[in-house]
């Protein structure tokens, strides 16, 4: 493109020097000199296509074929450099993606994409499990002077309220989520800040927690980009409601497998203290409270306990089943499948006996035959 200019800017002048024409010629000749330049414009390849190309595959989901798109031009553009690493972050991969997005950064990125850059980086560090390194990154979003960049504190502290949920520090978690909605929060972002209160507000306060599931905002249109980020909590809101709407004595025992599968192993296992030692909900309380302990790290403890249950019990086939899941977990194959195997017996149509094979068949790296069990599983749940 500059040769064609340069072009234009030495040949012209000559011509007027060696052939004088009239004013309208002279006219004519530098309208159709614009016009050219404009076509030799509008016809040459635009530079940053390839990038919208690979934002459109990120967009879509195509993080594969967004990967390879962003790699091809991630030399010429910072933005390309950052988004490789919320790739890297989305697929796993929290020390390629700490390298690329700390590269965006030194290279220089406009405000928006700069404090994008430390959600994701924030990100990476806390799934590399350094928790105080990834508070720190997200303290820096902090410090905005515009309403772009401000625009990214709300997300922040709820990612540190996520990271203290995780680790098991509900006030610090709360305190970072209330915060969050001080600051301001996509409706999307909003959305889960209220699930999250609702939850942290049963055990001392069921009518407060009700009220935040009650004035949850309407669905909206996300903020794509940090969108990934965002944990998908599905209809969560709506089966906590109906468990707080039923007063009945397996409230606990529910609430109780809410938070075991959230991970919030504290206040999982207050609540399955709380069910009737002599009601109908005690066996299985007990199995999933030792169940919920070898989950929050107390191995042979939590082990113990399911083992004493299912020889004490045998016919029970929740026991069985939360034991399988833990030999599984300790990459005990041949234990877990006996169990299962019994659990079958026990239960032909229970569809988490499925779901548990599916674990055990992709612990196996059978990954067709995983595929096989959960849809067995969701046919059994839909019959």
């Amino acid at each position: 493109m500059k040769r064609i200019s340069d072009f234009f800017a030495q040949v012209i002048p000559r011509l007027w020097d060696w052939f004088p024409p009239p004013r309208m010629v002279r006219r004519a000749i530098a309208i159709v000199c614009l016009l050219a330049t404009a076509a030799l414009l509008i016809i040459q390849p635009d530079s940053r296509e390839d990038l919208r190309v690979a934002d459109r595959l990120f967009l879509a989901g195509q993080y594969h074929d967004a990967l390879v798109a962003y790699n091809a031009v991630s030399a010429q553009f910072a933005e390309a450099q950052l988004r490789l690493g919320m790739l890297r972050v989305l697929r796993g991969e929290p020390a390629a993606a700490e390298r690329a997005l700390h590269s965006a950064l030194q290279r220089g990125l406009r405000p928006g994409l700069y404090q994008q850059a430390l959600l994701f980086l924030g990100r990476a560090q806390a799934d590399d499990g350094r928790a105080e390194r990834a508070a720190a990154t997200w303290s820096l979003i902090e410090d905005c002077r515009s309403s772009l960049e401000c625009a990214y504190r709300g997300p922040a502290r709820v990612l540190l309220a996520e990271a203290a949920l995780q680790r098991g520090d509900y006030p610090a978690a709360e305190a970072a989520l209330r915060a969050a909605l001080d600051a301001g929060l996509p409706m999307d972002w909003a959305g889960l800040v209220h699930y999250r209160l609702a939850l942290l507000q049963i055990p001392r306060d069921p009518l407060a927690a009700r009220h935040w599931l009650e004035t949850m905002p309407e669905d909206a249109a996300p903020q794509v980009w940090i969108a990934p980020l965002l944990a998908n909590y599905g209809d969560g809101a709506a089966q906590l409601a109906a468990v707080l709407d039923d007063r009945g004595p397996h409230q606990a025992q529910q609430l109780g497998q809410i938070y075991l599968s959230l991970g919030w192993y504290g206040l999982a296992e207050a609540q399955f203290a709380q069910v009737d030692p002599n009601g109908a909900d005690a066996l299985g309380a007990a199995a999933y409270a030792a169940y919920t302990r070898y989950r929050a790290g107390d191995v042979s403890g939590g082990l113990a306990r399911l083992e004493a249950l299912v020889q004490a019990n045998p016919d029970e086939p929740r026991a069985r089943t939360l034991l399988a899941l833990s030999y599984l977990a300790a990459e005990d194959a041949d234990a877990a499948a006996a169990q299962l195997d019994t659990v079958a017996e026990l239960t032909p149509n229970n569809p988490d006996v499925q779901l548990a094979w599916a674990s055990w068949y992709a612990a196996e790296h059978n990954y067709a035959e995983a595929a096989l069990a959960y849809g067995r599983a969701i046919a059994q749940r839909r019959s």
